[in-house]
């Protein structure tokens, strides 16, 4: 009884300081004008946006985790080898773009059933002209692997109604940024890995091009992969801490007599943050390609079999180690169903609201509770050594306590097309490869485009 007693009184404390946090919020309540610097643009966003391979697997990407363009959904991606790797210095570039709410340049009007990209759940700011890159690219030495990644997207939205007539419309610039670097262990089974995501946040006006708002900031991340060699199943793990910043503001805003900062009737936030996250992630593959044949150390492979490779006495012994390695990626099997999950966690934001209750200036809580986006992705190769296809769904949460979350369905594909040598400058020509992507939703399209070397 008296245990019983202690645990009601704590949990008594804990609903009247919550009910006291909240009483002491300074945001007006939902729906009003928002009357107050003193809150934070939750910078949560909840569909995918990166390259078309992940698109396309529907952001599960957390247990692959290979290649540059894995460095945005695990930490440890930096050193994981992929199969056809074969020198013990290796690298990778990427570049992916994509289109939110537009087909061939047309955009797709804002409402019901026109783009919601933020999942708020009302008709508000059109988003012309969106575009999303994501260059990256990494380094690789022995065990060690060192990466960089950028996710950079650009809108226009239109006119901020809260400014009068001083704007005629605005456009957001924003950039995830990564420097990650991971290690391998146990033979290239444990990768773990970590860095610095840092966020560049403009908002300018279209015009004149000069900012209005202006946020940078920076916190960690840190990784972990499990890839047992022979088995048909991975695992993946993140955490990413949360990236706040003060929110700086242009030479058209100024303090009122409250301290507050405002643009015409519009007032400016204090604070901009990108909320923590955790994601865990489980690959398996079925059919008889290996998931996780690891990586073998060219100088460790047998003098006869490297020999056999020797074209010419006077060629470096890297050039017979990288034939072996290879002829034997080449020899692995094909065919192959890869299923791909993951499970992503967000925080909270406290005294918080979406971006376009910004620019609205009306309250639309944002972050008050913690968002679950479960992840499923499937790949595999339906003409071997010629196409890939892959399929995926993920159901985004709202943070937004005026919509309901929603169920995307993802496609994509890559399709080989011929060998090129580039004008001379390998050795050997390389296959190459074209692919895309599409993300469909309620009041959501994405589409993407791709190419590269096919593996």
């Amino acid at each position: 009884m008296r245990r019983a007693s202690i645990q009601a009184g704590f949990l008594a404390a804990l609903f009247v300081a919550s009910g006291e946090a909240r009483a002491g919020d300074p945001l007006a309540g939902q729906g009003l004008p928002i009357t107050t610097s003193e809150y934070t643009v939750d910078l949560f966003q909840g569909p995918v946006l990166a390259s078309s391979r992940i698109t396309a697997l529907a952001g599960a990407n957390a247990a692959l985790a290979i290649g540059a363009e894995a460095l945005s959904t695990n930490a440890a991606a930096a050193a994981v080898r992929a199969p056809h790797s074969d020198a013990k210095t290796d690298w990778d570039i990427a570049m992916g773009v994509s289109f939110p709410g537009s087909i061939l340049g047309y955009t797709i009007p804002r409402g019901a059933k026109g783009n919601d990209f933020d999942n708020n759940g009302t008709a508000g700011f059109k988003y012309d002209n969106f575009f999303v890159l994501t260059p990256a690219g990494l380094v690789q030495e022995g065990p060690l692997g060192i990466g960089a990644s950028i996710v950079f997207q650009q809108y226009s939205l239109g006119h901020p109604p809260g400014t009068n007539d001083t704007i005629s419309s605005v456009r957001l610039r924003y950039a995830t940024g990564r420097l990650l670097a991971s290690y391998a262990f146990f033979d290239h089974q444990l990768y773990a890995g970590g860095g610095l995501r840092g966020v560049l946040l403009a908002l300018v006006e279209n015009e004149a091009e000069s900012p209005l708002l202006t946020m940078a900031g920076a916190g960690v991340e840190g990784g972990l992969l499990w890839a047992p060699h022979k088995a048909p199943f991975r695992l993946g793990f993140t955490a990413r801490s949360p990236v706040s910043g003060k929110a700086a503001t242009g030479s058209k805003v100024s303090a009122d007599d409250k301290g507050d900062l405002k643009l015409g009737n519009m007032f400016m936030p204090s604070r901009i943050s990108l909320p923590w996250e955790l994601e865990l992630g489980l690959a398996t593959q079925i059919g008889p390609r290996p998931l996780n044949p690891g990586f073998v150390d060219p100088r460790t492979l047998p003098e006869e079999e490297v020999a056999a490779e020797v074209h010419d006495a006077k060629e470096p012994i890297k050039a017979a180690q990288a034939r072996v390695l290879r002829r034997r990626y080449a020899a692995l099997p094909r065919r192959k169903l890869l299923v791909s999950t993951a499970l992503l966690l967000t925080g909270t934001t406290a005294n918080a609201v979406g971006f376009e209750s910004f620019l609205s200036q009306s309250v639309d809580r944002s972050g008050e509770s913690f968002s679950v986006t479960p992840r499923l992705g499937l790949e595999g190769e339906v003409i071997p050594d010629w196409l890939q296809l892959r399929l995926g769904t993920y159901h985004e949460p709202t943070r937004f306590a005026q919509s309901t979350p929603r169920l995307h369905g993802t496609f994509g594909f890559d399709q080989r097309i011929f060998s090129w040598n580039l004008f001379g400058v390998l050795d050997e020509a390389v296959p190459l490869r074209v692919g895309g992507a599409i993300d469909v939703a309620r009041s959501y399209f994405n589409w993407s485009v791709s190419a590269g070397v096919w593996h």
